[in-house]
């Protein structure tokens, strides 16, 4: 922080600049270059300190109810002492008591610099609070960085479908839990979950939910444990641990606890879990995803990190685990302004209809940014694509895209922190509806809506104690949900990749990036992406346009089965190591015989993950990681090349975040590189000096492939290669 001296000379020279007076000494000369660069600069103030969502989210309260108390959210300053920390508490305490509120709760985490106060209001200082003028005594009180809605993420039920068939019973869990749910409160005794569910509670007990409320929970356990349950899948191997953090809400509804502010919730169970995991003997300690479907859904993540996703990214890199977070629904309805009303948006051609509901999502996408803390740099954030396991067609319900599996209609777009990728992985999220009605002045609304004819079907609650209910949901906490139970199997793939090893993989500070390396290692963009090159505007602008399919996209949607299975014509090689800031590792991959000299496909897919330090300003990362070729770009051989044929977020993009995705193909015939094969090198770099010294846990897995048609053995070739270099080491 400034000194109140130092800022006002800094103001000084801004204001002679602003008059368009010249530098009147040398030493400030930088200062003049880079205020060219700046719109306005100005002291910290209540135009600042108010949330621009602060006024819809208060209007929205007094409009429900004139006469109710608004709750707030109220982030104050962190100060470095407890001294400073309780002097800016009890003066807020003062001024709320002074306006008649009520403070509801605070919370402090040292970890990543966090003191939030949870505030109720009378309507009359609510309304106060949007008056962006010196008489806001709340939004002008220097203790205070920023004023925002409550925090808060609320689930409706899902839609009923009763009881099917019995669902048949599995064997019990064989190997450590690896995966956790922070979420609602499960039904354990349902017959898709008993036995396989073991619940832990810190902050939410049982007594908090009844058991015929209990949707999201036993939704998100189910589709981990059992997936999609109109197909028969096998179960996991492994027990789910749950962590609830959801309360009943009444009327149907769950949601983080009224009166808390959320990311202290989050926060006390992440630090149980964390003492757990610790233990020598926790049957925890193996844990390594933690699936995270809850979200703000009053905050869309706008440029600066959210606490909670400091919270989450903190975590991540202390603890080596990996959260699986969902994008978030977006409810707003999109705009079909090519049609004059319902009457004939229904009569239209299927595909004219996919094909505008197509252009409209895109058309609004300013609107539909992720949901807080999807942003979060170390995680995986997931999107859902309208795809589920039934086929049946809706006919009581108008299905958006009934010939093309998009990203669903309230799934939430990028991109994240500095314009990285995010979501970087998609998945089933099942099927939305979409409402329809016109508008009054020509047109069609279509509103996201949850339908008994489309969705994925989970267990459910019942009011009747039916353990074998179902009911059919969707969305993108369904999507991260599936991408936990892939990581299960990948845990079992990783089990068997990694025997005979000195120390299990779940055990390694690594156990992180590994997952989510291997996670978002098959994503493509396949035929959806050449359907949004076409489609997307602008046509004449590939750089722009690739940037907005990824948005949608990310990297693409992921193969399971591509990732934990084998083929002669694929060979795929991980490494995983913990690197330290300004080195390099650099690995060798030997180039088989079979892929050059030839012009049949030959594909390689590089994947590198890592977790970071984090710090709240700059560039957020504390240190970020590349993957170079020898002559430092990321050309690793003439033999295949980014371009050829291959959409994929551009290659800015994918330098921004803690997950880099290339694919590269080819079909030129070309020589091969030598002895040592293709060069990797894994670089680290600070990107403040706190960090100079950091070691960063990463994952890097490379892919050499023929396509199908060849008969190349590549991964024999490589297999054998690299037994003999081991045994040429072993000689040396």
């Amino acid at each position: 922080m400034p000194s109140r001296d130092g800022l006002s000379r800094l103001l000084a020279q801004w204001n002679r600049f602003s008059r368009g007076e010249r530098c009147s000494a040398d030493e400030f000369l930088g200062l003049w270059e880079l205020f060219e660069y700046l719109i306005d600069m100005r002291r910290w103030s209540v135009r600042d300190r108010i949330d621009p969502l602060l006024s819809a989210y208060v209007e929205r309260a007094l409009r429900e109810n004139a006469e109710a108390a608004v709750r707030v959210e109220i982030d104050l300053w962190y100060r470095s002492t407890v001294t400073q920390r309780d002097l800016a508490r009890e003066t807020l305490l003062t001024l709320i008591n002074e306006v008649g509120g009520q403070l509801l709760d605070i919370v402090t985490i040292q970890e990543i610099r966090y003191q939030g106060v949870l505030a109720s209001l009378p309507p009359a200082a609510a309304r106060r609070l949007l008056t962006l003028d010196e008489g806001n005594r709340l939004g002008g009180l220097d203790e205070v960085m920023a004023i925002r809605p409550q925090s808060a993420f609320v689930s409706t039920a899902s839609q009923d479908t009763g009881a099917g068939s019995p669902i048949p019973p599995v064997p019990g869990p064989a190997k450590p839990c690896v995966s956790a749910m922070l979420d609602g409160y499960p039904v354990t005794g349902h017959a898709a979950l008993a036995g396989r569910v073991d619940v832990r509670e810190v902050d939410i007990t049982a007594a908090n939910v009844p058991v015929s409320g209990r949707h999201h929970g036993t939704a998100i356990a189910s589709l981990i444990v059992r997936g999609d349950l109109h197909a028969p899948w096998p179960a996991i191997s492994r027990t789910l641990l749950s962590i609830p953090i959801l309360t009943d809400g009444g009327r149907g509804v769950e949601t983080t606890p009224i009166d808390k502010l959320p990311i202290g919730t989050v926060y006390r169970a992440l630090s149980n879990l964390a003492v757990e995991i610790d233990k020598p003997d926790s049957p925890y300690r193996n844990l390594a995803v933690i699936n995270h479907s809850v979200c703000d859904i009053f905050a869309p993540f706008t440029r600066r990190p959210s606490p909670w996703a400091m919270l989450l990214d903190h975590f991540s890199f202390k603890h080596s685990l990996l959260f699986v977070v969902s994008a978030g629904n977006i409810s707003e309805g999109i705009l079909l302004d090519q049609f004059r009303d319902v009457a004939e948006l229904q009569a239209a051609p299927l595909e004219r209809r996919q094909a505008e509901f197509i252009l409209a999502v895109e058309k609004a996408k300013a609107r539909r940014g992720i949901l807080s803390p999807a942003e979060s740099v170390n995680s995986l954030t997931v999107g859902a694509l309208h795809a589920e396991e039934a086929t049946n067609t809706a006919t009581a319900s108008f299905d958006p895209f009934p010939l093309v599996a998009v990203t669903n209609l309230a799934s939430a777009i990028g991109l994240g922190v500095n314009e990285g990728i995010k979501p970087e992985i998609l998945e089933n999220g099942g099927r939305i509806a979409a409402l329809c009605a016109n508008l009054p002045q020509g047109g069609v609304i279509a509103q996201p809506t949850h339908s008994q004819e489309l969705g994925q079907l989970v267990a459910a609650p019942s009011v009747t104690g039916d353990l074998n209910h179902r009911a059919r949901c969707a969305g993108t906490s369904n999507a991260a949900a599936l991408v936990t139970r892939s990581a299960n199997f990948i845990a079992d793939a990783l089990d068997d990749a990694f025997t005979g090893e000195p120390v299990n993989w779940s055990l390694k500070r690594t156990r992180a990036p590994l997952l989510k390396g291997l996670l978002a290692h098959t994503a493509s963009w396949g035929p959806l992406g050449d359907l949004l090159e076409t489609a997307y505007p602008p046509q004449e602008r590939h750089f722009a346009r690739r940037k907005t399919i990824a948005r949608f996209l990310g990297y693409g949607k992921i193969s399971l089965g591509r990732a934990i299975s084998g083929a002669q014509q694929r060979a795929t090689l991980i490494a995983e190591d913990v690197i330290s800031v300004g080195k390099q590792h650099i690995f060798r991959v030997p180039l088989p015989a079979s892929m050059v000299n030839n012009r049949e496909v030959r594909a390689i897919t590089v994947t590198l993950a890592w977790t970071a330090p984090v710090m709240p300003f700059a560039d957020y990362r504390g240190a970020r990681l590349t993957v170079l070729s020898s002559d430092r770009s990321q050309k690793f051989w003439d033999g295949v090349k980014r371009a050829d044929g291959l959409l994929q977020p551009d290659h800015h993009s994918i330098a921004r975040g803690t997950l880099m995705h290339i694919r590269m193909q080819g079909r030129q015939a070309r020589a091969a590189l030598g002895p040592d094969g293709l060069y990797f090198g894994v670089h680290a770099t600070a990107n403040h000096a706190d960090f100079a010294s950091a070691q960063i846990p990463y994952a890097l897995i490379v892919t050499l492939e023929m396509g199908q048609a060849s008969r190349a053995e590549i991964f024999n070739e490589v297999q054998s290669a690299l037994r003999a270099r081991a045994a040429r080491a072993r000689v040396r």
